[in-house]
């Protein structure tokens, strides 16, 4: 919640100059957790994306042990600095044969393709069926970078402490929804919060004058993802004088498009 606030002084007929008070106006932003779901093939990209699954359709990859890695990687970029404080994955697997298999695994989480935290899990898969594992990385206080990719690398490892059998990952279902979740404070930003009347910025008021507050409200994983704003606008008692949902007057015309602009009148 972001707040700002306008004072009203004048001068009356007779020369005294009289407080008419502050009103106070507060911004709260609507935003979807910030998870990142596998989503994708080999064939056309495996990729990270905010956007929850919504069909009951299963999809899969295998990773045999000893082979090469698998990569999925937020798409579309990061529209602005993402902070983590920390961050975890959840994934669902099952063992390709008959449970109970061994698995040991190498997870790494990415930032343009380069690992900022890793770790290497050890665990029994003991049911035949698909089953949640969570896996927390040893990673906090790091900040992506406008522009830059999330990554989830997963590594079979097999050899003398895993199973030889092949690891079956499911995604991109909504019962099976395989995903990255990460703690942020940088989940939604507000440059500008500004208060004005009816002719835009002034410092000159009338207790005649129309409010119109505008909010700058951007997401590190773009303007699709701010799903609105609403506003609760105060008088000097504290007491309530309006709320209500603001309209988009203005949207990121850019590439990668970051912000919208809110208005309320």
């Amino acid at each position: 919640v972001v707040t700002s606030a306008v004072s009203l002084a004048y001068t009356n007929e007779t020369g005294v100059v009289v407080q008419a008070g502050t009103v106070t106006a507060s911004i709260r932003v609507g935003l979807v957790t910030k998870e990142m779901y596998l989503r994708g093939t080999s064939a056309n990209g495996l990729k990270l994306s905010t956007t929850a699954p919504t069909s009951s359709t299963l999809q899969t990859i295998s990773l045999s042990p000893g082979s090469a890695a698998v990569g999925f990687v937020l798409t579309p970029s990061l529209a602005r600095p993402l902070h983590v404080l920390n961050a975890s994955a959840t994934l669902w697997l099952r063992p390709q044969h008959v449970p109970p298999q061994r698995f040991s695994l190498t997870l790494n989480l990415l930032d343009n393709g380069t690992s900022v935290a890793s770790l290497s899990p050890t665990f029994s898969a003991t049911s035949s069926g698909l089953r949640p594992f969570s896996f927390g990385f040893p990673v906090s206080n790091y900040t992506f970078g406008a522009g830059h990719s999330v990554g989830l690398q997963i590594d079979n490892l097999g050899g003398p402490t895993g199973s030889t059998d092949t690891l079956v990952v499911g995604y991109n279902s909504t019962s099976n929804d395989s995903q990255v979740d990460v703690l942020t404070d940088t989940y939604v930003s507000i440059q500008d919060l500004v208060l004005s009347n009816q002719n835009g910025p002034t410092t000159d008021w009338s207790t005649l004058d129309s409010l119109v507050v505008q909010a700058n409200v951007s997401d590190p994983f773009g303007a699709s993802r701010i799903e609105g704003a609403w506003i609760n606008i105060t008088d000097s008692s504290g007491r309530l004088a309006a709320a209500g949902a603001m309209t988009v007057a203005l949207s990121d015309p850019s590439g990668l498009p970051a912000w919208k602009v809110f208005a309320y009148t």
